[in-house]
């Protein structure tokens, strides 16, 4: 049509501003917006979303639908990826954590099988990568470190048993080089099966009562005596009620021990009983030998086991073990060689004597379960009777590992290590072996080495082991491995034996198999002085500076503590600020060493009275001489629950322990130090784990200290004692929420500073190390109340022109705020109106800890996951811009709302969006052209605009749409609508075409008669129905003219 100059203006309307929803239509600056949905900022103007798809097409879990929240766990060594979620029921009442392999972006289902359940209890997880090629994972009753499938090897050594042979290939396993600098070699050990010409009797109790000593098979006869294939030691057990039951073996040459020299070996499981005959002979009833367990009180009697040999009534010779408790599995031998005798359990030495005095040439039956009367029947189970006519050890050594047989194998003993227990290890085999041979695999509990169960060999091939790089995979060990002190290495111990396998058989390289778990601390390493240190010779003397360092100085009697002759009831204390599992006991010298043949004992305070620790490994033995050389004496350390500090002689409360010799000391035993070996400390349920210095980040103790910040020793998973570690408090005991690393630069500093949260303050950690770390409280009321929302944008935010900073950002009770590192920063200005608690938009209060949110890498945007209104799920979803600092809103319609989101990374590094719907499904998101199925409507309105001032109406009567083009739209159209004077309901609305193909904008004017009015809003809206087509509008212009002054409406009442 003509245009009349004089009658008409034109006014090209600005879409370049930003989404204001706080601010009324009327107020909003030229440009703004009122709506801005599923729209997006672009270079200039905002252009529509991308949509959503199911990475999983089936859901996650049939019960665990619900995520809320979830991390991709990523490795390098070896490659892995896994996105691990915390999956809920319907009812949120119980709660798992699910894993998805599937390579980023691919579609796939998630893992069967559940990495773990979470504790009844249990509130919204966090996770977060840890050091060692680890996540972590708490939710305030549940603490766990995952290494992924394949985790770092602690440790691994080729040798034997008795510790001679030691090749220690820790480094050359864990690189992937396999030249032969580079791999362990299976160095075999000619090892007896322990069925000789010097064994008298054996008795497997394999199913029966047979006799398999190789000389002469004695016949034995079955009282009552059952066998068990349930509890075991090999095979079968025999199982002795304790009322009933024995086995007698008629009198033979063979069982006079008369000579001085034997070995009485056995298994030993018991039942409670006041007194359990093992083994007993006799001329008559005051000349005999016994070995019994006896003491400890109803209803469990733990006590010891003896072996007395009786002369004329009178006890002539007793040896005596410490505590053994019930239901447990004991390696026990008793030996004389010559005028020394010796008892072992589990292999270590716990009780010698020196003496003359000998068993008689006894004429009665060989009991075995019960003493002659029969009495004193033993309860429980007993596997591999062996009696012998040699002394088997007169030292420490490892405990079979086998049922005894008669022939000698050429055994490769492979020691592994792990920092967490283990169900599996993984051989990369460079040198395969071909000959035909076996795998066995035990792990340390109770002082001994156990057999694992239902072992599956991955590296067997036509009979071989080893032949072949795969697992070797057993049932998890995690609630039944305890911690073992060998070569000098606190860590998880498992023997792997390979009989048979070729000399040149080589592994290039060791992963384990550790389970999701609980978080374990071990010893970092660093000996532990003592606070106090009590020498008792008949009184208290302090012997604390004597024992505290390593000064020794045979001149100054300051420098050593002088126990030379002490006695059996003569003792020394040492006190600890920590439980310990072992001390370093260093003698002062070659000529200040105990000669006489002594065991120590090692007692802790239990609340009431000194405790045995039970089996020691006692490294200052050689052969039955305790303190004869400088060595750690080692243990499994009782419960935490058991034991308690102790004050003496007035003095400070601390760990003590006591440390008694059942012999006399030779005249001079100068102990230069006794350090301590830390025992582990319970880890309990934190509310977050975080990532440090490359240090491990425990927040918030649930249970008791809340407002408590643990930091782990560098580069480890493991370790949270010691001086490289650091409990932090922060000011009341109001609990921690949220934590993350922030990096920043001061002038020419650097600095990498630790902002730790509560809902109402805001905390930074500073320095370097636990020795200089500081806390700065650097505001109050702007805290994080809802963890899920704590965010580091990790590139750089402009705070200033010319000026970046990396950022966290989290919503406050009243605003989402970020963080530089030196300032808080309201962020929320412009969408404060879903704090106002008077707009129906606002946040519901009762959701508020409830909000998440995710940082877009790609196009760095801080996505805010909230629920407003009444709404008890998350079903608003604000993004905000680091780039422009603007807002924008998604909508991704009824029940495709996220829950929670997350960056992940594909193998080359490329970047991709993740969230998740509470229908049990994993979207990628910026992906595909409608949201999971659900079409996208992208939609922009202007603000309402007056154009020729707040006095006058106009009509506009002309309206021109500026769009980038689109090859192809099929049918779909942009609308365009007009509303009059902030009226909620608009005027017909025009469609427009965005297809070009011959222009890079599509310009497109249509005649209109939209007014009168004073104000004259604008919305952009296009529903996609599954095109690739997005909405990018360049601008509109309109053409109207003034109709009247407005001075006659009122549209109020």
């Amino acid at each position: 049509m003509a245009i009349d100059d004089k009658e008409y203006q034109y006014k090209a309307i600005s879409l370049t501003g930003k989404w204001r929803p706080v601010v009324d239509g009327t107020q909003l600056a030229e440009g703004d917006f009122q709506t801005l949905t599923n729209m997006r900022y672009s270079e200039v103007s905002p252009k529509s979303v991308e949509g959503m798809a199911k990475i999983n097409t089936s859901v996650m879990n049939a019960t665990y639908l619900k995520t809320r929240t979830a991390i991709q766990f990523k490795k390098e060594k070896p490659a892995e990826s896994h996105v691990l979620v915390q999956a809920w029921n319907s009812g949120v009442t119980a709660s798992q954590v699910l894993q998805n392999t599937t390579a980023i972006p691919s579609q796939g289902a998630f893992s069967a099988t559940a990495l773990h359940t979470d504790t009844s209890g249990a509130n919204t997880g966090r996770f977060s990568t840890w050091p060692d090629g680890c996540a972590a994972y708490a939710n305030e009753k549940d603490t766990m470190v995952w290494g992924g499938d394949e985790y770092r090897c602690a440790g691994m050594i080729i040798g034997d048993l008795s510790n001679t042979v030691l090749y220690d290939y820790t480094e050359k396993i864990n690189n992937t080089l396999t030249d032969a600098n580079n791999v362990a070699t299976m160095y075999r050990t000619s090892t007896p099966g322990g069925i000789d010409s010097d064994t008298m009797l054996m008795l497997h109790l394999n199913n029966n009562i047979t006799d398999s000593s190789p000389t002469t098979p004695h016949t034995v006869t079955n009282n009552n005596a059952t066998f068990s294939s349930s509890t075991y030691k090999f095979g079968y057990s025999g199982y002795f009620n304790g009322t009933t039951a024995n086995l007698t073996v008629p009198d033979d040459p063979d069982f006079d021990l008369s000579g001085g020299i034997f070995t009485l070996d056995f298994w030993m499981y018991m039942s409670p009983q006041a007194v359990r005959t093992v083994y007993y002979r006799e001329t008559n009833a005051t000349n005999y030998m016994s070995v019994y367990v006896s003491g400890g009180s109803s209803p469990l009697y733990n006590g010891a086991l003896y072996m007395d040999i009786v002369i004329a009534g009178s006890t002539d010779l007793q040896l005596v073990s410490g505590t053994l408790v019930n239901s447990t599995w004991y390696h026990v031998e008793i030996v004389e060689n010559g005028n020394s005798y010796y008892m072992f359990i589990n292999g270590e030495l716990v009780s010698s004597a020196s003496s003359a005095v000998r068993p008689a040439a006894y004429n009665s039956l060989v009991y075995i379960g019960s003493n002659d009367t029969p009495a004193n029947f033993f309860k429980g189970y007993l596997d591999e009777i062996r009696l012998s006519d040699v002394a088997r050890h007169t030292s420490a050594f490892t405990s079979p590992t086998a049922e005894y047989g008669d022939t000698t194998a050429d055994i490769s003993y492979c020691y592994v290590a792990s920092v967490l227990p283990i169900k599996g290890a993984k051989f990369y085999v460079a040198t395969a072996n071909a000959t035909a041979s076996t795998a066995e695999v035990y792990y340390w509990a109770n002082n001994q080495w156990n057999t694992v169960t239902t072992l599956a060999d991955g590296t067997a091939s036509g009979g071989a082991t080893l032949a072949q790089t795969g697992s070797i995979t057993f049932d998890t060990t995690v609630s039944t491995a305890k911690i073992k002190s060998y070569n000098k290495i606190v860590a998880y111990w498992y023997l792997f034996k390979f009989s048979s396998v070729d000399s040149t058989t080589t592994v290039s390289y060791i992963t384990l198999d550790a389970p999701f778990q609980s978080v374990k601390d071990l010893w970092d390493g660093a000996p532990r002085s003592i606070l106090s240190g009590i020498l008792n010779k008949g009184s208290d003397i302090d012997n604390t500076i004597n024992l505290m360092t390593q000064d020794y100085d045979s001149s100054d009697a300051s420098t050593y503590t002088a126990a030379g002759a002490m006695t059996s009831s003569h003792y020394i204390l040492v006190g600890f600020a920590e439980r310990v599992m072992g001390l370093e006991i260093g003698i002062g010298a070659a000529n200040a060493a105990n000669t006489n043949a002594a065991n120590m004992t090692v007692r802790y305070w239990n609340g009431s009275t000194w405790t045995s620790v039970g089996t020691i490994t006692d490294g200052t033995l050689s052969g039955a001489v305790s303190l004869a050389q400088s060595g750690a004496v080692t243990w499994d350390p009782p419960l935490e629950t058991q034991e308690f500090r102790h004050s003496v002689a007035g003095g400070e409360n601390l760990h003590y322990y006591k440390i008694s010799l059942n012999a006399t000391l030779s005249a001079t035993v100068n102990i230069d130090y006794i350090y301590g070996i830390s025992a582990q400390k319970s880890i309990l349920g934190y509310k977050f784990p975080v990532m440090w210095q490359n240090r491990p980040v425990l927040g918030c103790e649930k249970s008791y200290r809340k407002n408590m910040l643990m930091i782990g020793g560098k580069n480890t998973i493991c370790v949270f004692n010691g001086s490289d570690t650091a409990e932090l408090y922060f000011g009341d005991d109001t609990e921690l929420t949220a934590a993350g690393s922030v990096f920043s630069r001061f002038g020419g500093d650097l600095y990498d500073n630790l902002v730790v949260c509560k809902a109402d303050e805001v905390w930074i950690v500073d320095g370097a190390s636990p020795s200089d770390y500081k806390q700065f409280k650097i505001g109050e009321g702007f805290g994080c109340v809802a963890p899920q929302t704590f965010q580091v944008c990790n590139l750089g935010y402009e705070i200033v022109p010319g000026i970046n900073k990396q950022i966290a950002i989290w919503q406050t009770a009243t605003s989402v705020v970020m963080f530089d590192g030196a300032t808080l920063l309201p962020i929320s200005g412009d969408v404060a109106n879903y704090f106002d608690k008077s707009k129906a938009e606002c946040i519901n209060s009762a959701m508020v800890h409830k909000s998440s949110a995710f940082y877009d890498e790609r196009d760095r945007e801080y996505h805010w996951l909230f629920a407003n209104g009444s709404n008890t799920t998350l079903n608003m979803e604000l993004v905000f811009d680091l780039l422009t600092k603007k807002w924008y809103r998604i909508d991704r319609g009824t029940g495709k709302y996220l829950q929670c989101g997350m960056s992940v990374r594909d193998t080359n590094g490329d970047k991709y969006n993740y969230g998740f719907i509470d229908t049990g499904y994993m979207e990628r998101l910026e992906n595909g052209t409608n949201f999971d199925e659900t079409s996208i409507t992208s939609t922009l309105k202007t603000g309402d605009l007056p154009l020729a001032g707040w006095m006058q109406e106009t009509e506009i009567r002309h309206v021109k749409n500026i769009v980038k083009a689109k090859a192809s739209t099929g049918t779909t159209t942009l609308s365009i609508t007009h509303y009059g004077d902030t009226n909620t309901t608009g005027d017909t609305a025009e469609a427009f075409y965005l297809r070009s193909t011959t222009s890079r904008v599509v310009q497109q004017s249509k005649s209109v008669k939209w007014g009168p009015a004073t104000f004259h809003g604008f919305q952009l809206s296009i529903t996609m129905t599954g095109q690739a087509t997005t909405l990018e509008p360049i601008g509109l212009g309109v053409l109207y003219k003034t109709v009247r002054i407005s001075t006659l409406i009122n549209n109020g009442y």
